[in-house]
């Protein structure tokens, strides 16, 4: 498997085991905003957690828009943001406390704690740039999932994805 094509796996299923979430309250509406257009995703309810103009401003990256959850292209977030171009910048999946738990659990998941957010937080994968920020607060999981530039480096730096998960923390 090319380079490219394992970082997007790994991001597909990192992304992909998170699809059992929908119990979560927040998952209200879910389905309807996973299907279909970008206008049913523009009115999920996690559009107000975070918004274009949040991510722009964190990553300094223009022209920022929201696409809607698409397995066969591998976008697989709650909230996914595309460059100008189309191509992925950064997805964000919602899920129910245990969430945090069972991507803990799983083998290759930790690369090291964050500490100063939320509840408990760690980034990962292990054994390569950390691309995915993990975090717990309340009864609520979340990650912020960066995609690879051609170099396998992530497009979202660690300290972005904490400021993107603070502005979204803020506003649960």
């Amino acid at each position: 498997m090319k380079r490219r094509d394992r970082s997007a796996f790994l991001i597909l299923v990192l992304t992909g085991a998170f699809a059992f979430a929908s119990s979560n309250p927040l998952c209200a509406g879910k389905q309807a905003a996973t299907q279909g257009s970008p206008a049913a995703q523009a009115r999920s309810p996690y559009q107000k957690l975070l918004t274009v103009t949040d991510v722009e401003g964190v990553t300094g990256v223009k022209g920022l828009k929201l696409v809607p959850r698409n397995l066969a292209k591998r976008v697989a977030g709650d909230l996914n943001f595309a460059k100008a171009d189309g191509s992925l910048l950064l997805t964000v999946q919602f899920g129910p406390r245990n969430l945090y738990d069972q991507w803990k659990a799983q083998n290759g998941f930790v690369d090291s704690a964050v500490n100063g957010i939320g509840d408990e937080a760690f980034n990962g994968p292990s054994g390569m740039a950390p691309y995915v920020l993990f975090l717990r607060k309340g009864d609520h999981s979340l990650s912020l999932v960066s995609y690879l530039n051609d170099d396998m480096k992530p497009l979202v730096s660690q300290d972005q994805l904490r400021s993107l998960a603070k502005i979204i923390l803020s506003r649960l």
